[in-house]
């Protein structure tokens, strides 16, 4: 992921994130930033703000 989008800086723990729900078969991640992950929505990631 971090190469792949060329993340850079403390995007890096989103990106870990990102590549952990890859291996574990997940797409949603429950967030306070949802922009944040907007990034990966090509990867099937969808970003779900509480509330």
């Amino acid at each position: 992921m971090v190469v792949k989008f060329a993340v850079l800086g403390v995007q890096f723990h989103d990106a870990r994130l990102v590549a952990s729900m890859k291996v574990n078969a997940r797409s949603h991640i429950l967030t306070l930033n949802v922009d944040d992950f907007t990034l990966y929505t090509p990867e099937g990631i969808v970003a779900v703000a509480p509330g």
